[in-house]
């Protein structure tokens, strides 16, 4: 877009054409394209709190950078709340709310606005608490090359101002940008600082050490025993790395579908069923690679890979499993339903029965009777499981071993479930000898291919002490 005063000049330009045609003469220009701004950005959090009497100066960004005129002109909705000049120094004068709006001069192209709360009185910061978030290499050390995430904790906790600026005190070593994401540039002692905008002059610290990185030559991946599954979460790979002692952040790691697999560090992290090739390439250029499976129709939850979506009421999480305690449903009788919680018509939990048949249970301190069904419905098809009930079988610990046999229950191999739960109800009060007592354990639920396999699992634990 040109700039208006071009237009004019281009039509006084035109007229003196005009008047020289008898001469066969033409007139050109050569005037400066006028760029206009288009954007204006301020360096604040979405709403500014101000006690009264206190002042603050916006700082703010203006585009493109070969803007013609980066003049901006600042205004307040409510001047009688808060002021501000033509530098942007806002002043507070008494409780209130006002926004301070910013247009160009030339009053088109862009525009900014900041919401000032006045109030009347400041809760500065006293301590700023600077947290690593960012787990180190398997050697313990941070590397160049390296990216740490730091937290920022501000004291009071009813502190005002949220607002806070990161700086690199040793900015050769390490950088940091305004989230608090630090980059390792090389070896050395770095020093980042997260300092307030209160006016209380508090900064919180963090320094760690950067160590030289030892380049990896060459790396071996060995091949998995077998598929994983898909609630298994974190999945450390078998590498051997050359030079023994190389900085093992210098290899970089790929996947070949990150909605299978994810891969950081050589670890994996299953996210959905398929597969996807894992290739890591070594600084040298020398590259290896592994494949990977996760097992479609295949879940297991319990305390080693986590309980998922499983909860109840009045639960807890231990090494051993799920500790549930009964609610007191009335009549006479005890429930506590295991639900799978989180999803719904649109957010489902896939299952594919077609391979994985069976769903099981293994159960402590659950005593005969009552209701153990399996309440579940299909998004796809609408199918309930129409309180699928299972097989129980006692086993020699004093386990149970509950099974859900879904064969033919559901019309698609695949499927998409939005409810899912295991009812654990309707068990007569006299079955506990007191309320203390009235609790169950699950060690695990998982999915089979057959009852039959689902048994041997469990013998197979008995055997083992498990």
């Amino acid at each position: 877009m040109k700039h208006y005063i071009n237009t004019l000049a281009a039509t006084g330009i035109a007229l003196l054409a005009m008047t020289s045609c008898e001469k066969d003469k033409l007139l050109t220009t050569d005037f400066p394209e006028a760029y206009p701004t288009t954007e204006i950005t301020f360096n604040v959090s979405e709403v500014l709190p101000l006690g009264v009497g206190m002042d603050s100066t916006l700082v703010y960004t203006v585009g493109p950078e070969l803007a013609t005129d980066k003049t901006v002109i600042f205004s307040s909705s409510d001047p009688t709340v808060a002021t501000v000049d033509e530098n942007g120094k806002i002043t507070a004068l008494k409780v209130g709310e006002t926004y301070i709006n910013a247009v160009p001069v030339i009053g088109f192209g862009a525009n900014a606005s900041v919401q000032v709360k006045v109030i009347e009185k400041v809760i500065k910061a006293e301590e700023v608490i600077l947290t690593n978030i960012t787990e180190p290499s398997e050697e313990g050390y941070y590397y160049e090359t390296d990216e740490i995430q730091l937290v920022c904790e501000i004291l009071p906790a009813d502190h005002t101002y949220d607002y806070v600026t990161w700086t690199s005190l040793t900015p050769e070593i390490a950088s940091v940008d305004e989230n608090g994401t630090v980059k390792c540039l090389k070896e050395g002692d770095a020093h980042i600082r997260c300092h307030t905008h209160d006016h209380s002059n508090v900064a919180g610290d963090y320094k760690f050490h950067i160590y030289k990185m030892q380049e990896v030559e060459r790396l071996e991946i060995k091949p998995l025993d077998g598929p994983l599954c898909v609630t298994q979460g974190n999945v450390p790979l078998d590498v051997t790395y050359y030079p023994e002692g190389a900085t093992i952040g210098s290899v970089k790691w790929e996947t070949t579908d990150p909605t299978v697999v994810d891969v950081k560090r050589g670890v994996l992290t299953t996210k959905g069923w398929g597969s996807a090739t894992i290739t890591a390439t070594a600084p040298s250029g020398e590259i290896a690679t592994v494949s990977v499976t996760v097992e479609q129709g295949w879940y297991v939850w319990d305390s080693n890979w986590g309980w998922g979506g499983w909860s109840c009421d009045n639960v807890s999480y231990t090494d051993f499993g799920l500790h549930a305690q009964y609610n007191d449903a009335g009549s006479g009788k005890w429930r506590n339903d295991l639900k799978y919680t989180g999803i719904s018509a649109t957010a489902t939990l896939p299952f594919d029965w077609s391979t994985y048949k069976v769903l099981a249970a293994r159960f402590f301190h659950l005593p005969s009777g009552g209701n153990a069904n399996m309440d579940a419905v299909d998004a796809i098809s609408g199918i309930n499981s129409n309180n699928l009930r299972p097989t129980r079988t006692d086993l020699s610990d004093g386990s149970a071993l509950y099974i859900w046999d879904a064969s033919g229950k559901y019309n698609n191999a695949y499927t998409e479930m939005r409810i899912f739960n295991i009812k654990v109800a309707d068990l007569p009060n006299d079955r506990f000898s007191s309320v203390n007592e009235a609790y169950y354990d699950v060690k695990w639920i998982r999915t089979f291919k057959t009852a039959d396999d689902a048994k041997a699992f469990v013998e197979a634990e008995i055997a083992a002490g498990n």
